[in-house]
């Protein structure tokens, strides 16, 4: 399924950008993938979620690499 379906987008909306950022406490861990999402007719831009489930094999597969080059990025925009 792609993910403008799982994301129940509508015509107007517009995938900007994601990224991979894992959390965890104690005892558990989860590792969603964040999605912006800009509507064309309103310009409100919004975060929505896919968990683990609902990413593609691909999008599972690169998840670590993923989640390295957004740490990386935002050591570089904190400096």
């Amino acid at each position: 399924m792609k993910a403008r379906d799982v994301l129940e987008l509508d015509e107007f909306d517009e995938i900007i950008t994601g990224y991979a950022l894992p959390v965890s406490g104690p005892g558990c861990g989860n590792s969603p993938f964040w999605v912006i999402v800009r509507n064309g007719q309103t310009g409100i831009i919004r975060v929505l979620c896919l968990q683990p489930e609902q990413q593609s094999p691909e999008l599972l597969h690169w998840y670590g690499v993923l989640t390295a080059i957004h740490g990386r990025i935002v050591e570089i925009l904190n400096k």
